[in-house]
């Protein structure tokens, strides 16, 4: 526990150039910085109106055809498009491995190209056969998914275009509802 509060103290006065002159600081050591996921929406007027923010990585998540959550992988021209059986909560950029494919070009960790529904997302494959597949198929991810209750929501709300009100939500909401924030704390400006 001292050690944090040291790390934290010197990060405190690094950040603030109040470090003395002439002492080395070394802050290569001590507990990992988390990284977040931050997902921006924005009103009819162009303004920020929701950012929701989550932790990079997540419990991992899994789909399968067995398990009636996967419903296929259609592969077309080193494209395949994953189709799940409810809204899958992921976005461009995300992390997913497939597993299980008849086609072991298929299995692999690919990056999601573009989301195309709640339901479909497509990834970038290489030598796989243009099939559909759905027998024996997982997908997993870590990546959070803006369905999943893990997301801390800021309600932003502007006067024409000044903000005037911030209000923050408690944590483990779901992005995808983000317009139902409970447990909200309020700011107002003036």
């Amino acid at each position: 526990m001292l050690r944090f509060i040291a790390v934290a103290l010197t990060c405190a006065f690094i950040a603030y150039g109040q470090v003395p002159t002439g002492q080395t600081v070394i802050v290569s050591s001590g507990p990992e910085r988390t990284q977040f996921t931050q997902l921006l929406f924005r009103d009819g007027s162009d303004n920020t109106e929701y950012i929701c923010v989550a932790e990079r990585a997540q419990r991992s998540y899994t789909w399968s055809i067995a398990g009636s959550t996967l419903t296929s992988i259609v592969d077309s021209s080193n494209t395949s498009t994953v189709t799940t059986a409810s809204a899958h909560g992921l976005a461009v950029g995300n992390l997913v491995t497939v597993a299980g494919a008849t086609d072991a070009d298929l299995n692999g960790t690919y990056y999601i190209q573009t989301v195309g529904s709640t339901t479909t997302f497509t990834i970038t494959t290489a030598n796989v056969t243009d099939a559909t597949y759905n027998t024996g198929l997982t997908l997993e991810t870590t990546a959070p998914r803006d369905t999943a209750s893990i997301w801390t929501i800021t309600k932003l709300s502007y006067t024409t275009t000044f903000l005037d009100r911030v209000q923050v939500s408690d944590p483990n909401q779901i992005c995808a509802n983000r317009a139902v924030t409970t447990g909200a704390t309020k700011i107002t400006y003036k």
